[in-house]
């Protein structure tokens, strides 16, 4: 493991073949990949986040995912194509570089196993490139992120909890949310059923109104009738 340096890679790091472990993150490295990486066929985490690493990562770096369970480029200053080999890897976290927009439509923020949050060249898109424009659907005021942490339940609401001891960051676009014509569509059916039960009602009322209206004209004619055989008797 290598630490607490800066400048440019040791060229030399390619020859530590029994190397199990390399990271280098945060030291400030200005450099490009060394061709020779691509010899730690043992190594199990490679970790170069957080650097000034730049140009193209080549084809010849698909080696590294035979062995490698987790490779963490994040946040450097990548350039060129997004490589095609990141689909074997087991983890991989290219996040917050400069790749080309190629085939950019392909391209989602969580690609199997790689996190590409953000990874292309920002430009007149905005600099979330793998983010869909979408409007938001309510105002919020408050944001809860539940990093390595268990379920937990907060104003009603419960989150998931965050079990993945490591593993490189992961995006979920929330696709959960109603859109609007669905609101429109629940509104719009509510208001017929209220019709409909307010109808339901009045007809009863109507009815039972009636209904109490003929008996009284019935008892009226039954009324009348008495009194007019009365009189015929006397």
């Amino acid at each position: 493991m290598f630490n607490q340096f800066s400048g440019n890679l040791p060229a030399d790091l390619g020859n530590l073949a029994q190397l199990e472990t390399l990271i280098l993150r945060s030291c400030n490295i200005n450099d490009t990949l060394p061709p020779l990486l691509v010899n730690l066929t043992k190594c199990r985490i490679i970790d170069l986040s957080y650097n000034k690493l730049r140009g193209n990562i080549s084809t010849n770096f698909e080696e590294l995912t035979r062995s490698a369970s987790y490779i963490y480029f994040t946040q450097n200053h990548f350039t060129g194509p997004m490589p095609r080999w990141i689909e074997k890897a087991k983890s991989i976290d290219l996040s917050y570089n400069n790749f080309s927009d190629e085939n950019r439509e392909q391209q989602s923020c969580q690609d199997s196993n790689a996190n590409l949050f953000a990874s292309f060249a920002r430009n007149n898109t905005g600099p979330i490139s793998c983010v869909r424009r979408t409007g938001c659907t309510q105002t919020v005021n408050s944001l809860h992120i539940n990093c390595g942490g268990h379920e937990l339940t907060v104003g009603g609401k419960t989150y998931e909890a965050d079990s993945d001891n490591v593993r490189s960051a992961m995006y979920k676009e929330d696709t959960s949310s109603i859109s609007v014509w669905t609101v429109v569509a629940i509104v719009a059916a509510t208001i017929i059923i209220v019709i409909l039960i307010v109808g339901t009602l009045w007809w009863r009322v109507c009815q039972k109104k009636k209904n109490s209206l003929a008996k009284v004209l019935q008892n009226e004619e039954a009324k009348n009738a008495d009194l007019e055989e009365q009189h015929n008797m006397v």
